[in-house]
């Protein structure tokens, strides 16, 4: 019985054998006493697109979207003082791979690890994520580190042009590593590798630099990121990142560096809405803005404009086809100085030409250990970037 959950009703169908001590069962497949399968985990309302969890009670409606559905045995774990749904392997030091769904009755705190669900992906765009987060059902405050591919039906040659060109700027100039913790860039890669290659890859960097690119063609893709910092945002209704972005690689170009940027993906009722600012110099700045199955762009490099706007299908596909163009220099502003308006309290114009400045961030606090504190397709070779 969770008492710390108000109006909490739900009886669930167990049974175990005498000499069983501790109440596991398979939360996957238990069914309450009407004959229902178990809910647990973190929702989209359909009618807002809100945000709330939920552990072993319905979800609000059946229509509502999972972001995080946890699988495995459901038990309670004195020394964290939880119950806890967990993938039997994970738990016994098996796997990385596998998901994570804890809940603290007496603080209400929730943990979670494994995939994640920002967008309905599609074959002309896709996000494959994974996060380690923390968050509290009575606040509905939510803070995670995510590791994401993202996946979009442009042509490909773009996407080595802006590889190519943060590439030059790391080499130049430099750039801190993207990778912060390799124990906890494992548990997150392996949702989107697997987990064989995911050791291979473990042996390997322990004794030379690997590019994490190298290890699965699962991450050969536009866009990879290794380490973004999000935060929900319930007036927003939206995620956003605090924080500097983590960028493994470009498609097969190795970057693994962190660049100052501003990230943001909400749901409405026009579609879902990527928002994406990346600067790894001022002179070497992209912009990516996605509604629905329009993909707009845009870039301190000339060049990428000039292709992005002789490649741009837009006015030459149907009602409901993706598309994609050219943003403009005043939509880039537009969202940047709105972004660090809303989610920072940040009023003063946003200036491209700034150098940025690299400040160690925060160290987060053991994600084992929950507590109320924050702690996008094949290979390039094929020209629409699937």
């Amino acid at each position: 019985d969770l008492k710390s959950i108000p109006d909490y009703d739900t009886w669930i169908q167990y049974q175990s054998s005498a000499e069983q001590q501790e109440i596991v069962f398979k939360f996957d497949e238990s069914l309450t006493s009407q004959g229902k399968l178990l809910s647990a985990g973190l929702h989209f309302k359909y009618q807002d697109f809100s945000l709330y969890s939920t552990f072993c009670y319905d979800k609000e409606d059946d229509q509502d979207e999972d972001f995080f559905k946890p699988s495995g045995f459901l038990s309670f774990k004195a020394d964290s003082n939880e119950y806890i749904i967990i993938n039997r392997d994970k738990d016994l030091g098996l796997s990385y791979s596998g998901k994570v769904f804890g809940y603290d009755e007496e603080t209400r705190n929730i943990r979670f690890e494994g995939p994640i669900h920002f967008i309905d992906n599609s074959k002309t765009r896709a996000i494959v994520a994974s996060a380690t987060g923390l968050g509290n059902m009575a606040t509905n405050e939510l803070s995670f580190t995510s590791f994401m591919t993202m996946n979009f039906k442009v042509p490909s040659q773009l996407f080595d042009m802006m590889g190519d060109d943060f590439l030059h700027v790391v080499e130049e100039i430099g750039a801190p590593e993207a990778i912060e913790d390799r124990a906890g860039l494992l548990y997150l890669v392996s949702e989107v590798i697997g987990n064989r290659a995911t050791k291979a890859y473990e042996e390997k960097s322990s004794l030379e630099y690997v590019p994490l690119v190298s290890t699965s063609p699962n991450l050969v893709r536009p866009l990879v990121f290794s380490n973004v910092k999000f935060k929900w945002s319930e007036d927003q209704k939206a995620f956003y990142n605090d924080g500097f972005v983590g960028v493994s690689n470009v498609l097969r170009t190795d970057l693994n560096a962190k660049f100052e940027g501003y990230f943001e993906i909400r749901k409405t009722e026009g579609g879902e809405v990527i928002n994406l600012f990346m600067k790894a110099s001022p002179d070497s700045w992209y912009f990516f803005s996605m509604e629905g199955d329009r993909l707009l762009m845009y870039s301190s490099n000339q060049e990428f404009n000039t292709l992005v706007t002789e490649k741009s299908n837009i006015g030459n596909v149907k009602i409901g086809e993706f598309e994609f163009g050219p943003a403009d220099l005043a939509e880039t502003l537009d969202f940047i100085n709105t972004f660090r308006a809303v989610y920072f309290d940040v009023d003063e114009p946003y200036k491209l030409n700034a150098a940025t400045e690299f400040k160690e961030e925060p160290k987060d606090k053991k994600e084992e250990k929950p507590t109320e504190d924050d702690g996008f397709g094949t290979d390039e070779e094929d020209d629409d970037g699937f």
